[in-house]
């Protein structure tokens, strides 16, 4: 009995404290917060995924799957060219250099050029710095600007450096490479950086040891201060080395011994690093590079002559009309060599007349650099690949170079930039930065107006 009165008081104490309607109800679900956060790095993941996932097409391989190939068309300047680290070509047919906008102010591109697929890769070097392309292709020297005195060595399949030291402190510039691509020879200069320019010493690198050691000295320079530029071309054996300085050009050893002179004409000068036909005999002269009181009647800017480089007095091939030339103390005209009777050289469609600047720069303003096959029998030179121009004469292409050992058996293929790689880090994050704001906008109106409709149908 008294337990039924303890239940019966409680139930009324209960019953008499107020209570609030619904007060014990299951409160409903509070809107996700962490909706719009996730919806907004959704989006922000989704755009870094869409360009990086978005690059330009895959290079075509070479025709059959043959050897290596030379584009007929060679892109221009493009911001969106990815570079090398980022994708590596793996051997190179050519290489070259593009500036855009004045030349003050240039915006500079170093390319390398894939032998084996129609790839195209940027070289993340000073603007300044001189590149050499080594015979095979697989690897570039890269000089020093800046006065570091080393030479940087990159491999075009891992995109790996290697650094050696040449010389004391003093600016570096490879100029040419041996044949069997273990030497380089390399001037080191205390001011200039200019090709045209270059009077110091030339030292001999030896790139499987790191050791280098002085070839020859520079030109002294004259009474006026100045001095003529020195020059660089390997034999085919690799064995000795034609080197032009104060006026004079001598075949040595490579221990810069056993030195032989050979006469040099008035105004001419060795035509780049590839000079040396690959049977010895015969040694290209391009015009040398112009002075002050040269005038443009005075220049033969159409023409290579030829050295007898065994001094045996063998009958040589006459002057051989090639186009439009670069003086060749700043841009070598001969490129490479098919066989002992016709090379390769890079030249414009223009006249000297409307070629413009024709420096260190290049080929500026509406000409476009060609590069043709010679034959020393004679016959018009045979155009193999062009340059892009640029109508408003903007777009400078310069120090353009092959892979000299795959040009004997090198094909032609479309080119036009179907591989440009992987977009640079900056454009890639700059668009994904771009177009993160509208997307994560959109998101976040989807969002509201999901949420709005959900509340009106409570």
């Amino acid at each position: 009995m008294t337990e039924q009165r303890i239940r019966a008081g409680l139930r009324e104490v209960a019953d008499s404290v107020p209570a609030r309607p619904g007060a014990f109800t299951v409160p409903a679900r509070r809107g996700r917060r962490w909706l719009v956060p996730a919806l907004a790095a959704a989006a922000c993941a989704l755009v870094l995924f869409g360009v990086f996932a978005w690059p330009t097409p895959r290079g075509t391989t070479a025709p059959g799957g043959a050897g290596a190939t030379l584009p007929r068309e060679f892109p221009g300047h493009s911001f969106l060219a990815g570079y090398l680290d980022s994708s590596p070509t793996g051997p190179a047919v050519a290489f070259y250099q593009q500036s855009y906008g004045h030349e003050d102010f240039p915006f500079a591109q170093a390319r390398v050029v894939g032998a084996y697929a129609d790839t195209y890769r940027r070289l993340d070097i000073p603007a300044q710095a001189m590149v050499r392309l080594s015979p095979d292709g697989t690897r570039v020297a890269v000089g020093d600007p800046d006065g570091g005195s080393g030479v940087t060595l990159i491999d075009l399949a891992t995109a790996h450096e290697r650094t050696w030291r040449v010389s004391s402190q003093a600016k570096t510039f490879p100029r040419a490479w041996s044949p069997d691509g273990r030497y380089v020879a390399v001037s080191v200069e205390p001011r200039s950086w200019q090709p045209g320019t270059l009077v110091g010493p030339v030292w001999l690198l030896d790139t499987g040891t790191g050791t280098s050691a002085i070839l020859t000295e520079g030109s002294a320079p004259d009474s006026s201060g100045s001095a003529d530029p020195t020059m660089v071309a390997f034999a085919p054996d690799g064995g000795h080395v034609a080197v032009q300085a104060d006026r004079k050009l001598m075949v040595v050893g490579l221990d810069g011994r056993g030195a032989r002179e050979l006469p040099l004409p008035d105004g001419r000068t060795l035509a780049g690093p590839e000079a040396w036909s690959p049977d010895g005999r015969l040694l290209a002269l391009g015009e040398a590079a112009p002075t002050a009181a040269t005038t443009s009647a005075e220049r033969n800017l159409r023409d290579l002559v030829f050295l007898d480089a065994t001094g045996s007095g063998a009958p040589l091939p006459g002057p051989v009309t090639v186009g439009t030339l670069p003086p060749a103390g700043f841009a070598p005209p001969v490129l490479g060599w098919r066989d002992a009777d016709t090379f390769l050289a890079v030249v414009t469609d223009g006249t000297a007349s409307d070629t413009g600047e024709r420096s260190y720069w290049g080929f500026q303003g509406r000409t476009r650099a060609q590069i043709v096959e010679v034959d020393l029998a004679g016959g018009p030179p045979r155009v193999l690949a062009n340059f892009v121009t640029d109508p408003d004469g903007d777009l400078t292409s310069r120090d353009i170079q092959l892979a000299t050992a795959l040009v004997p058996a090198m094909g032609g293929r479309a080119g036009g930039g179907q591989d440009m790689g992987w977009w640079p880090a900056g454009i890639i994050f700059g668009v994904a930065g771009c177009l993160a704001v509208p997307v994560g906008l959109a998101a976040l109106v989807g969002w509201a107006l999901v949420r709005g409709r959900r509340r009106r149908a409570r």
